[in-house]
């Protein structure tokens, strides 16, 4: 019967620390996902010193959020985004329109990252 008991611990201790950790990814990626739409609206307002100020704050964000998200996702769909959020700056010089595609990349990288992370019954069985 102690098996039983460490069993049922053990496996309601493994789904609360999934649950604990999809909620900080959402809220955590919830954060980010603002940040960037802020970065989207001040590129076509076409407010640049706005949007360099957004951008830092975007860089800034984004080192939080890798740090954790790296604890509950792989490395390499993180490094992907890294890529795109570090060549942001230099896009918005020399294309705004390849900026806006590329923020919006991100976005949608980011959610794919949280929805990937949510188990689904065909995974388990």
């Amino acid at each position: 019967m102690k098996r039983l008991y460490i069993c049922i611990a053990l496996v309601s201790a493994m789904a609360a620390a999934s649950v604990i950790s999809l909620i900080m990814l959402k809220n955590a990626g919830s954060k980010l996902l603002g940040q960037i739409d802020r970065c989207l609206e001040d590129c076509t307002g076409g407010d640049e010193d706005e949007l360099e100020k957004e951008l830092e704050k975007l860089d800034e964000y984004w080192g939080d959020y890798y740090v954790k998200a790296s604890f509950i996702t792989r490395s390499s769909s993180l490094d992907d985004i890294s890529g795109s959020v570090a060549r942001l700056r230099s896009l918005l010089k020399v294309s705004p329109d390849d900026f806006a595609a590329e923020i919006n990349s991100v976005r949608y990288r980011v959610e794919l990252l949280y929805e990937s992370q949510i188990p689904h019954w065909r995974s388990v069985f």
